[in-house]
Parts: C-alpha cells; sequence; structure tokens
C-alpha cells in the first residue's frame, strides 16, 4: 500500500518491474549489480543479478559470474545478507533448481548468526520437505490447467495478503478486548498476551495502544521483553523497543513507579529505553514552578547519571537549545563540559615512522567540537541568569579548567592554555574554536560580573587563581586584575611582584596588558 516502503529483489534481467515503476507518480529507486544499496537499509528494485538495460558484462549468467558475484566479489552475498538479516523475505517463482536458490543453500539461509524469516511460494507436490529443510516455510497453491501452469499464483497471493491483514485485525480486536479488563481475571488470556503478544513486533503494538490501565503496567514491569530494557544488553528485540516507547509516554503520569524500577535495577537504562525517555523530554514543554516542572528536573538528572555510551546525546542537546529553566541547562553545561581521555590519529608518522599511531588527548565527554552548542546554552539561559547562579559557577568553572590541565598533562598532552591566544576575545568567528574555549570564556564572563557587581569575592578569587599551577586559570586571573577597581595600580604592580609573574611563561599578553595600564600609573 505504501509505495515509498517497497522492497522487490529480483533475479530477472527483464524490464517488466521497471516498466510498471515507471508509470507510478511516486519515485520509486531502481538499483543494478553490481551497484546495489545497503541490504539491511533499502526500498524500491533491486536487479540483483543485473538488467538488459545494462552492459552485458555486467549480467550474472555464467558460473564464473556466480562465483565472483557470491564468492570472489561476494558484492551479492554482502547485500542479501543485509536483507536477510533486516527483513521478512518471500521467495515468489523460485524451484530448488534455481542458482540462487542453491548458492544460498550453501551457507547464507543456514548462518549461524543470521536467522532469516523467509517464506516461499511453490505447488502442493513441489518440493516443501526439501524447501523446510533450508528453515524456508511454503505457502502452497494448486497446479491448474496442466503440469506447466501457475495461473494459481496471483490468486495464492491475493489470498494470502487478505488473510494476513485480517488476521491482524482480529488479534487487534482480541488484545483491545482483554486489556480493557484488568490482568489476573483469566489465566489463559494473560498467557496469550504474554507468549504471543508481547513475542511478536505487530501484536505489541497494538497491546501499547490500549493498555492504559496501570495494572497491566505492573502486570508487564515482571515480564522479560520489558525487563532487558533496564539492562545494558545489546540484544533488544523488536518488541522491547515498542515497550521502551510506551514506558517512555509514562514518565510523568508514572514518574514514581519507573523510577522505582529504575532504582532496583542498580540505576541502568538501556541505550534503547534511554533515547525514548530522552526523546519524550525534548519534545516536551513545561511550565517552570510547577509540578511537572520538578518531575521533568529529575528526568534530567536520571539520564545525565545513566548515561553511557551508545544513547544518543543529541536528544541532551535539543534540550539544552530548547530549554529555559536556567537551572536544568547548567546541569546539560556541566555534564557537557565533564573531560576525558581521548584518542587521535598522529598526522606525523610518515615523517616520524617510530612514533605511535594513535596520541592520546584531552576532549570533553562528547569528544566532538560543540563549542557553539555550549556558548549558545551559556548566553540564552546561563549568562543572563548569572546573579542567581553565580555560586555554583564559582564551583564549576575552576574546577573544570583544574581537571583538564591535570588530566592533559598526566597524558603529555598539550596545555589548553597554549591553544588560546587572547583571553578577552572570545574566539566564536575562528575555524579554531574548541570546547575548552567555550569553558574559558564562560570563566572569563563569571569574573567580568563579580568584578562588577561583587568586588571582595572578585578579588579572592584573582589570588586563588594566580595561586593555581593551571596556567590558564593564572591568566584569566592577571585578565581580571586588569579590570579590578578597588585595587590601585600600586597594588596590582605588587601584586605581580610576589606572585612572580615577570619570568612565568604562557602569560605574556595578559601580563604586559596589566603592566602597559598598572606600571605607568603607579607612584614612582
Amino acid at each position: 500500500k505504501n509505495k515509498q516502503k517497497l522492497r522487490i529483489v529480483t533475479t530477472n534481467f527483464d524490464q517488466h518491474f521497471s516498466t510498471l515503476i515507471e508509470q507510478q507518480e511516486d519515485k520509486i529507486e531502481i538499483y543494478s549489480a553490481p551497484a546495489l544499496p545497503l541490504g539491511d537499509d533499502f526500498t524500491g528494485l533491486v536487479y540483483l543479478h543485473g538488467s538488459t538495460k545494462q552492459d552485458a558484462k555486467k549480467l550474472v549468467l555464467t558460473d564464473m559470474d556466480f562465483g565472483k558475484a557470491y564468492l570472489a566479489s561476494g558484492w551479492a552475498t554482502r547485500f542479501l545478507q543485509g536483507m536477510f538479516s533486516a527483513y521478512t523475505v518471500i521467495f515468489i517463482g523460485y524451484s530448488l533448481n534455481d542458482p540462487l536458490v542453491r548458492y544460498l543453500s550453501k551457507g547464507l539461509i543456514l548462518h549461524p548468526i543470521i536467522k532469516p524469516k523467509c517464506f516461499a511460494f511453490c505447488c502442493e507436490d513441489d518440493e516443501q520437505e526439501k524447501w523446510k529443510d533450508l528453515k524456508i516455510r511454503t505457502i502452497t497453491y494448486p497446479l491448474r490447467e496442466g503440469k506447466l501452469s501457475h495461473v494459481a499464483l496471483p490468486e495464492a497471493i491475493n489470498s494470502w495478503v487478505d488473510l494476513n491483514n485480517k488476521s491482524i485485525l482480529e488479534s487487534d480486536n482480541k488484545i483491545k478486548s482483554i486489556v480493557s479488563g484488568l490482568p489476573n481475571v483469566e489465566i489463559y488470556l494473560d498467557d496469550y498476551i504474554e507468549k504471543q503478544v508481547l513475542k511478536s513486533p505487530k501484536l505489541v503494538q497494538a497491546f501499547i495502544k490500549y493498555a492504559t490501565r496501570l495494572e497491566w503496567f505492573y502486570w508487564t514491569a515482571d515480564k522479560d521483553e520489558f525487563k532487558i530494557l533496564f539492562t545494558l544488553s545489546t540484544s533488544i528485540k523488536k518488541e522491547s523497543e515498542y515497550i521502551a516507547y510506551w514506558i517512555a509516554g509514562k514518565i510523568f503520569d508514572n514518574a514514581d513507579d519507573i523510577i522505582s524500577i529504575i532504582k532496583k535495577n542498580n540505576m541502568t537504562l538501556n541505550p534503547i529505553l534511554w533515547n525514548e525517555i530522552a526523546d519524550k523530554l525534548a519534545a516536551t514543554a513545561i511550565m517552570k514552578n510547577t509540578q511537572l516542572d520538578i518531575i521533568y528536573n529529575t528526568w534530567i538528572e536520571i539520564l545525565l547519571r545513566t548515561y553511557i555510551p551508545g544513547c544518543q546525546i543529541y536528544w541532551l542537546m535539543e534540550i539544552g537549545e530548547k530549554c529555559s529553566n536556567s537551572r536544568i541547562v547548567i546541569q546539560l553545561f556541566e555534564f557537557f563540559t565533564r573531560p576525558c581521555v581521548d584518542f587521535i590519529q598522529n598526522i606525523f608518522t610518515e615523517q616520524f615512522p617510530a612514533s605511535h599511531k594513535m596520541i592520546s588527548d584531552v576532549s570533553l565527554l562528547n569528544g566532538k567540537n560543540e563549542y557553539y552548542f555550549l556558548r549558545n546554552i551559556w548566553e540564552k539561559s546561563i549568562n543572563s541568569n548569572i546573579a542567581d547562579l553565580y555560586p555554583r559557577l564559582v564551583m564549576l568553572l575552576p574546577n573544570r579548567l583544574t581537571e583538564i590541565y591535570y588530566i592533559s598533562r598526566d597524558i603529555g598532552g598539550i596545555d589548553i592554555g597554549m591553544r588560546r591566544e587572547i583571553i578577552e576575545q572570545s574566539r566564536g568567528d575562528s575555524i579554531y574554536a574548541t570546547d575548552f574555549d567555550a569553558i574559558i570564556d564562560a570563566t572569563r564572563d563569571l569574573i567580568d560580573w563579580i568584578i562588577v557587581n561583587k568586588g571582595p569575592l572578585a578579588v579572592e578569587l584573582l589570588n586563588q587563581w594566580i595561586c593555581s599551577e593551571v596556567p590558564i586559570l593564572k591568566r584569566i586571573a592577571i585578565y581580571g586584575m586588569c579590570k579590578v577597581q578597588c585595587i590601585n595600580n600600586d597594588e596590582k604592580v605588587q601584586w605581580v611582584l610576589e606572585n612572580e609573574l615577570l619570568h612565568y611563561r604562557g602569560i605574556k599578553h595578559e601580563l604586559f596588558k596589566l603592566l602597559g595600564i598598572s606600571y605607568s600609573l603607579a607612584s614612582p
């Protein structure tokens, strides 16, 4: 029905399929071997062995051609492996003597890892048992008007489609009837839901659609398809993915129940469920200072605590971009600025063959350049509320710069202070802007505000930072001393001497600027 989801793979060379497709209004992709799409992610018509529109050299005709397509080059095998792993496959018009089926029977269909779900239309007396030996279920139809006539095949296909649709409708109505009541009323009905519905991706969609009563949530929480979402298993089936979507739809109405389950499972969320919850939060607008606001904040905390690789960090970025609640945004800023060790390709191995191919460096959690994202949420939601947030920021930002410095030093990385030319100018318009620049800019903005609004605190912080081992904090301290009004020029020069800054490397720009202002105006 949905032509955009049409998938046909043919080993014929003729143009019958493509002629019909070209007559359709909807654009449907057509592929010809060996230029095939990904087997596990395609729509359209695939000429697996080539088509008559191509050069004859590209057709798969001879044993040598088959060997190249399925063994030597293997492009046909790769396509089919992906297709069998991702989709239900129906053979129409094939016999066990067809070369394709022979090649498949030599290993692909009976692959120890790939477990394809296959059906085949065949005549009532056409080697059904041999098809079954290949783990292919048969759908039979009678021969008519002599041995060579297959006129019943189209009727069989249409009848099979009608039966399939009817079966789905009947199952849908049955599930709706059962879950409109309470669980544990009739054991055989519960067995039907547990042993058939929760094992079927199609049927479980009807279950989550109609199972709105809280009792069914509690009942499902004890089932394997539900419990696996609170583990780190990588073997999540489609039916559990639908249940994850169902759970995410209840994170506000049944927050206590779901959080209790997470707590019982050592604060573990499978990335599949984590992503669904994050998606739900990103799509939800919450008014500040409401009960839902508290629940929303709680879920953000849970996502940050349960994040592991495999979770789609994009959703947190979307929440950060949309959210106007500065306290949520500062949680996200804190999360995204966590430093970690990263490994990058050494581009100098050709010039220095003895050097390591991979070198370690420090990066932030996401491992990507998110300067503009960090700078945007800082400007939009944090800096504009700095009067309320500065006590937390005074702890966060210097600590982040200190962590980054020590991690970088311990692994032999480059000090971030050496990557920053001047403190007073942001690098947002530069292609060299990094995540670290966002933290440096934020620390600079923080001290700017404190100097203007909390003079004594500013002096205290500058004295702390200048004594730090961290070069970038020393530079920000000198930058801030240039602006402090409650300290006169004589005291500023004395401050430089007491902290032995004249011979300290890496602070030249800020030091010269401070002395350029203060030394000339100091007492003789």
